[in-house]
C-alpha cells in the first residue's frame, strides 16, 4: 500500500476534534473520494473512533447519528468501512463491536500519541542531532553545548512566525516562542516545568527568569529550581517552590492562581504600599491590571488551566471516562468525588527506589490483563527513578447525589509522557505501598481499592501499550465502594 502523506493523517485529526473549515473538508472529500488507499485508512480510524466514543462516552451517540448524512465524508466513509469489512469479517456490527472494543481503544490511544509526537515545528535555538534523549537537529543549525530548556511535549501545536518548525526534543536557549494553538511543554536544567497553551507568547531570559506576554501557562516548580520567574506586563510571579498557573489577557491584566505550596507576586513599578508585594499561597488567586497600584483578590478558578496542568504533571491525554485530576493538593484530591470517571492523581514526584524497597508490582510488561493468571508478580529494581500515580473511582457520597445505578462500566485510556514501569492492581500491594511509592504519611483508609482480575468472571480489563506509556482501562465499578490503581512511570533523573 502507498505511504500515507503526514497532511492527511492532520486532516484527520482535526476532522476528529470537528475543526475542518468548509474548503478543508471539501479537500477532504475529494481525497477520500479519489484515493482508495486514503478512504482504507480512514475508513479504519473511524470506525475504531466510533467504537470509542460508543463504548467510552454513551451520551455522544446522539451527536455521532445526527452527523449521519446520505453525502460528504460520512457516506465516504460508510462504503470504505464496508469494503474494508468485506475483505476482512464479516461480523456482525453489535458482536464486533463488544469482540474488538479493548483492541480498538488501543489502536486510537496509540494512533494519537504518534500523532501529537509526530508535530513539526523549528526554533532559533538548537535543536541538536539525534543523540540517546532523542532530540532532533534542524540542518543548517549549529549545536551548542549551553541550553536552558528542552521542548519535552507537544500536542496539537500550531507555531507562530518566529520559530514555524520548533520540534518536540528541541533544544532552547534565550529567545520567544508563539504557539497559535494547542500545548508545549518546556523542561528547564533547573527541573522547573511550563507548559504553554496557544495562543501566548513566552519568552526565556535566563534558566530561572521568563516571560509570558500573552496567553496561558501552568508550572510545577522543584525545589531545585526554588526562585523560579515568571515576568508578565503587569506583575513579577517569584516561585517558593510550588506549582501555579499564571493567564495574561490582551490588555496585560495578569491572573495568578496557586495550586500547590506558594508565590510572591510583585507589581513591575515599586511602590511605597505594601499592597504592591504580595505572598499567595495554594487555594488562591490574585490579580493585578495596568496602572494599579495594588494587587486583588480574585475567585479561585484551576479550570481555566483545565489542558495545561495534566500535561505539565507528566499527561499526554486522556479518553473516555477518564480524566486527570484538577490542581490541587493530593490530601484534597483524594476526597474528589465523580460518579463518571476515573480520575488520575499526582501522587509521590520522582524519586529512586531504594535497595531496602523490595515492592512488586502485578504489571510490567506490555499486553492484556483479565483472565486467571495473568497478573505478573515482578519487583521494582533498586537504583530505578520513578514517579507515582493513582488512578481512581471516588463515587458521590450517598445523601449528596440521587444515585440511579449501583454498578457502572468505566472504560477509558490514559497516555503517559514516559514509559510505565509497572502498575499495582491488588488490594494488598496498594495498601503496601501507601507510604513507599505513593509517598503519604500513612497507607490510605479506603473501601474496596484493588481490582478484579482473575477471577473466575473476568470483571475488569487492563491493556498495558507496547510502548508502555498507554493504559486501556475496562473497569466495572460498584457504587458504594472506592477502586484504585497505582501507577509506575518512569521519573526524570
Amino acid at each position: 500500500m502507498p505511504e500515507i502523506p503526514d497532511s492527511f493523517y492532520d486532516l484527520v485529526h482535526r476532522y476528529f476534534d470537528g475543526e475542518l473549515d468548509p474548503a478543508e473538508l471539501g479537500e477532504f472529500n475529494e481525497l477520500l473520494r479519489t484515493r482508495p488507499e486514503l478512504r482504507e485508512a480512514f475508513a479504519a480510524l473511524c470506525v475504531r473512533s466510533r467504537m470509542v466514543r460508543e463504548i467510552g462516552e454513551p451520551q455522544r451517540q446522539a451527536e455521532i447519528h445526527t452527523a449521519d448524512s446520505s453525502t460528504g465524508v460520512v457516506s465516504q466513509l460508510k462504503f470504505a468501512r464496508d469494503t474494508a469489512q468485506g475483505r476482512r469479517v464479516r461480523a456482525p456490527w453489535g458482536k464486533a463491536l463488544a469482540a474488538m472494543a479493548a483492541l480498538a481503544l488501543l489502536s486510537v490511544a496509540l494512533f494519537w500519541s504518534f500523532r501529537q509526537s509526530g508535530n513539526t515545528p523549528r526554533f532559533t535555538a538548537e535543536p541538536v542531532d539525534a543523540d540517546r534523549s532523542g532530540s532532533q537537529q534542524v540542518p543548517g543549525q549549529a549545536a551548542k553545548k549551553n541550553y536552558i530548556a528542552r521542548l519535552v511535549q507537544v500536542v496539537k501545536a500550531e507555531w507562530g512566525e518566529e520559530n514555524p518548525g520548533l520540534k518536540k526534543g528541541a533544544r532552547l536557549s534565550e529567545g520567544k516562542i508563539r504557539i497559535e494553538s494547542g500545548l508545549a511543554k518546556l523542561r528547564f536544567s533547573s527541573g522547573a516545568k511550563v507548559t504553554l497553551e496557544g495562543p501566548a507568547e513566552y519568552e526565556i531570559i535566563s534558566n530561572d527568569l521568563t516571560r509570558l506576554v500573552s496567553g496561558r501557562l501552568s508550572a510545577k516548580i522543584p525545589k531545585s529550581a526554588i526562585g523560579f520567574k515568571v515576568d508578565t506586563p503587569t506583575a513579577r510571579v517569584l516561585d517558593l517552590g510550588t506549582a501555579f498557573g499564571v493567564d495574561v489577557d490582551d490588555q496585560g491584566a495578569t491572573e495568578v492562581a496557586v495550586f500547590e505550596g506558594e508565590v510572591e507576586v510583585e507589581l513591575p513599578d515599586p511602590v511605597e504600599s505594601r499592597k504592591g508585594k504580595r505572598l499567595i499561597t495554594h487555594g488562591n488567586s490574585v490579580r493585578t491590571e495596568a496602572g494599579a497600584k495594588e494587587i486583588s483578590d480574585t475567585l479561585y478558578d484551576v479550570s481555566k488551566f483545565r489542558k495545561t496542568w495534566p500535561v505539565t504533571a507528566g499527561m499526554v491525554s486522556t479518553a473516555g471516562m477518564v480524566k486527570f485530576a484538577p490542581p490541587g493538593l493530593l490530601s484534597t484530591l483524594l476526597e474528589h468525588e465523580d460518579d463518571d470517571h476515573l480520575v488520575i492523581l499526582p501522587e509521590r514526584g520522582s524519586f529512586t527506589v531504594s535497595k531496602k524497597l523490595k515492592a512488586r508490582v502485578n504489571i510490567t510488561v506490555p499486553g492484556e490483563y483479565s483472565k486467571r493468571g495473568s497478573l505478573e508478580n515482578g519487583r521494582l529494581e533498586p537504583g530505578r527513578v520513578l514517579a507515582s500515580y493513582l488512578v481512581q473511582f471516588n463515587p458521590v457520597e450517598e445523601g449528596k447525589k440521587k444515585r440511579e445505578q449501583k454498578n457502572l462500566r468505566l472504560v477509558g485510556i490514559a497516555t503517559f509522557e514516559r514509559p510505565i514501569a509497572g502498575v499495582i492492581t491488588a488490594t494488598g500491594l496498594l495498601r503496601a505501598t501507601d507510604k513507599t511509592l505513593g509517598g503519604h504519611s500513612e497507607p490510605l483508609v479506603v473501601k474496596g481499592r484493588g481490582l478484579e482480575i482473575g477471577t473466575r468472571r473476568p470483571v475488569d480489563t487492563v491493556i498495558l501499550s507496547d510502548d508502555r506509556k498507554t493504559l486501556v482501562l475496562d473497569l466495572h465499578v460498584s457504587g458504594g465502594q472506592i477502586d484504585q490503581i497505582r501507577v509506575l512511570v518512569e521519573g526524570e533523573e
